[in-house]
């Protein structure tokens, strides 16, 4: 089963350990030096020495972390089903979906706790995704299949409109403006002028 990396990346949570930690570092290594020019024949000079040399060995060869900047995001369409606490659960919902046949609640959750980043993801709280995102239409039920409890589980599939927030949320909206053919920018405008008129 393949997913899209970028939903599974650690990336960005590493960078940010790392920047705190070198926060800290900082913080220390000013905190020695002030100290070393106050009080340079202190007994406790030999250890600020040897944390400011380990400061400079250890943090220093990272200036790219330290003050990375931030990619500058898409221009993709705001959508609330991808915003907020419930974004993440919902983009991995959507993804193990889009990868598989119908399933039903449990099997969704046996696939999303084999993905790296969502081991420990609790049954409540997929459930409960779940059913909101059926009540909101973005899945629906297409059949029911008896588990070995012999009990009787609905299975879900993503609705169209969840196709299509997938396609949006990965849409960076420049490119397409700038790179669409004319054909698809009328069906597009089209559809929007619909909208409009029925509501």
């Amino acid at each position: 089963m393949i997913f899209p990396a970028e939903l599974f990346s650690g990336r960005d949570r590493y960078l940010e350990r790392q920047k705190a930690i070198t926060g800290i570092a900082i913080s220390f290594c000013l905190t020695s030096i002030l100290l070393l020019l106050l009080e340079p024949q202190a007994e406790y000079t030999k250890f600020f020495r040897f944390f400011t040399f380990m400061f400079i060995l250890v943090v220093c060869p990272y200036p790219a972390i330290m003050f990375r900047k931030k990619k500058k995001s898409k221009k993709t369409i705001h959508l609330l089903v991808f915003s907020g606490k419930k974004a993440r659960l919902n983009r991995i919902i959507f993804a193990v979906l889009n990868f598989n046949k119908p399933l039903t609640i449990y099997e969704l959750y046996i696939q999303i706790r084999q993905i790296k980043g969502y081991r420990h993801t609790k049954w409540q709280s997929i459930y409960r995704r779940v059913k909101t995102l059926s009540r909101e239409r973005w899945l629906i039920k297409i059949g029911v299949k008896l588990t070995k409890a012999d009990f009787i589980s609905p299975l879900f599939v993503l609705s169209k409109r969840a196709h299509v927030a997938q396609i949006l949320d990965n849409t960076d909206l420049d490119v397409f403006l700038e790179k669409a053919p004319e054909y698809n920018l009328k069906l597009m405008m089209q559809a929007i002028e619909v909208k409009l008129i029925f509501g």
